[in-house]
């Protein structure tokens, strides 16, 4: 699929000046990704912790842990995940952080 166009949430900015530099380019690597394949992403889902997120999907990249990358982008395929024409990003940050900043995002 080609012409898929990416969005973001306005304190994205933020959170790609917070990234650690040597991740920046990590990030930007897994957009381009996204791009090309929107349905790249696993499937989130509802949480007690953070609500629903059902409609949003992850990509995981950066340092490796125990639990795998350390990072995540969460986005949303639109206007649905079965013919996206754009992608919005709705957080992206370490992984023990971003379910709940995106949940936060969403209530804005």
């Amino acid at each position: 699929m080609t012409g898929v166009v990416y969005q973001w949430h306005s304190d994205v900015v933020a959170d790609f000046r917070e990234l650690p530099h040597d991740l920046r380019d990590a990030y930007l690597e897994q957009i381009e990704s996204i791009k090309a394949d929107p349905k790249l992403g696993e499937h989130l889902d509802r949480r007690a912790s953070t609500g629903d997120l059902s409609t949003y999907r992850k990509v995981k990249f950066g340092h490796d842990t125990p639990r795998g990358p350390s990072h995540r982008i969460v986005y949303q395929l639109l206007p649905d995940s079965y013919s996206p024409s754009r992608f919005r990003v709705i957080a992206v940050c370490s992984r023990a952080d971003v379910y709940d900043i995106a949940a936060q995002r969403l209530e804005k």
